[in-house]
């Protein structure tokens, strides 16, 4: 029986937020090592592997699997240990297996290096050689470089955002590794990276530019010698050299074909480039629209994306509940703020008591300042432990309050939660299709769970780390020329 390699270390840079990434966030969001990293992997890229790998015949080697999520650079010492962990742990399988699967994210840093993964991958290579396959699997988001390039086999992402494509993905890795194992085929790889990024709202795939590119590289795919052709969105909120979209392709040994396909699309997504702008509705349009609507079709999901979690922010941005204090709006609303202090001050104070104090901005002080409120708090909840739907992954928001602020219902948490599924609310008891106006922090990812409950989707103009607006943001290491900020290139490369 052939065997596979399985494991990964996955985080996603957001060089705009304070503080570091390290053990903490790593132990709240996901750690295994040895067979412990086959538990509770149900929706995942590696349940999608194994999907494939029994029926295959592959027995699974797992290693050690890490996920910070997204924020801050990781320390530079927790990530050196957990290379380190695994690479010792695949020294230790070496003889016992004959392809490496390692279903990465690809926007990962250190607060020493740039590109972590394409180290790692290097380090692999060099542990495995030249004859063993690796296959790496990314988030549509990731930030592909040349050294992640040149030390793998195959290079496949998800074709979709929202991510409800995860498991497939997964399914798909190892069905090519599995096809290389057999000497059916031999993967070949190429890039060819675009001078391009852009804000996340500009990333859905069911809708607008991107779906249309999607389709496109399944066309391109379809061709005989094609094997995989995907298109990386990178995270734009990343300052470091080598930024920039890519498009990769994977062949049936021919590299002149992998890299002509490549330029094709590329040389396509470039042209379209002006495409990929966002526009967003003020604050109090979207305060405006909620009262109009009165919920009665369903709530106005109200984006502020450039406060999103599942992009790295902390989520203590409270531009829109300030705007709905300083005009007195009674629309019945339903928010969520990170702020630990407040979650503690309610805490103490009870369920029925009365809270009296600052509220959000205490977290991301470069964009947020907070605000002083009044509200009573409705309820407590020690345990802030439940899993999402999306990603599927256990979550601890930590000592959570809920807050009643005039008519606005505000869930008050200690830790930064995603917000790309509605479990956020559910998990307290509150059912978000029931208001008239629901905040999601999340800059695009959140459309496939909160579109059915919708009456409207707006996507709100606010100013954070995550700002669609990306020339307002202090970069300083990117590569220039990069599109938006010289609007004068004529040529991609």
């Amino acid at each position: 029986m052939p065997a596979v390699v399985v494991g990964s270390i996955a985080h996603e840079l957001h060089s705009f937020v304070p503080g570091t990434t390290g053990w903490e966030q790593i132990h709240r969001q996901a750690f295994a090592e040895g067979p412990a990293v086959l538990d509770d992997i149900e929706g995942t890229s590696l349940a999608g592997a194994l999907e494939v790998s029994g029926p295959r015949g592959i027995e699974i080697i797992p290693t050690l699997m890490a996920f910070a999520g997204a924020g801050p650079a990781i320390d530079e010492a927790v990530y050196a240990d957990l290379r380190a962990r695994l690479l010792r742990r695949i020294e230790d399988a070496r003889g016992s297996f004959e392809g490496v699967y390692l279903p990465l994210h690809g926007a990962m840093g250190t607060t020493e290096r740039d590109d972590p993964e394409g180290e790692l991958l290097e380090a692999v290579r060099a542990l495995v050689g030249d004859g063993v396959p690796i296959v790496v699997s990314l988030d549509l988001h990731a930030h592909v470089t040349d050294r992640m390039v040149a030390n793998a086999d195959a290079i496949i992402g998800y074709r979709t955002c929202p991510h409800i494509d995860i498991f497939e993905t997964g399914t798909r890795s190892m069905q090519l590794l599995a096809d290389a194992l057999d000497g059916l085929c031999a993967p070949t790889l190429a890039q060819r990276k675009i001078p391009l990024i852009a804000s996340a709202e500009a990333h859905d795939t069911t809708f607008g530019p991107l779906a249309a590119f999607q389709q496109r590289a399944r066309e391109l795919e379809a061709q005989e010698g094609v094997l995989v052709v995907s298109i990386f969105a990178t995270q734009p909120w990343m300052n470091i050299p080598e930024l920039g979209w890519s498009v990769t392709v994977v062949t049936d040994g021919d590299p002149e074909l992998a890299q002509r396909t490549a330029d094709v699309l590329a040389e396509e997504l470039w042209a379209a480039r002006r495409n990929f702008d966002v526009v967003k509705t003020p604050v109090d349009d979207a305060l405006a629209l909620a009262h109009a609507s009165g919920g009665r079709s369903g709530p106005v999901v109200v984006a502020d994306g450039s406060d999103s979690p599942s992009a790295g922010g902390r989520g203590d941005g409270n531009a829109l509940l300030s705007r709905i204090i300083a005009n007195e709006d009674d629309v019945e609303a339903l928010l969520l703020i990170t702020d630990p202090e407040a979650a503690r001050s309610a805490s103490e104070i009870g369920a029925g008591g009365t809270f009296r104090g600052g509220l959000g901005g205490g977290m991301t002080p470069l964009f947020f300042t907070p605000i002083t409120i009044e509200a009573t708090v409705q309820g407590v909840f020690a345990d802030g432990r439940y899993r999402s739907q999306y990603p599927p992954s256990p979550v601890d928001a930590g000592l959570t309050a809920v807050l009643r602020v005039r008519s606005t219902t505000v869930v008050v948490t200690s830790n930064p939660v995603y917000q790309l599924d509605l479990e956020c609310y559910r998990r307290l008891g509150l059912d978000p299709a029931a208001y008239a106006l629901v905040q999601v922090k999340s800059a695009g990812g959140f459309r496939a769970y909160y579109t059915p409950i919708a009456g409207e989707i707006v996507d709100m103009d606010t100013v954070g780390p995550c700002d669609s607006q990306l020339t307002r943001l202090p970069y300083s290491r990117i590569p220039r020329p990069l599109w938006p900020f010289d609007t004068d290139m004529t040529s991609a490369w």
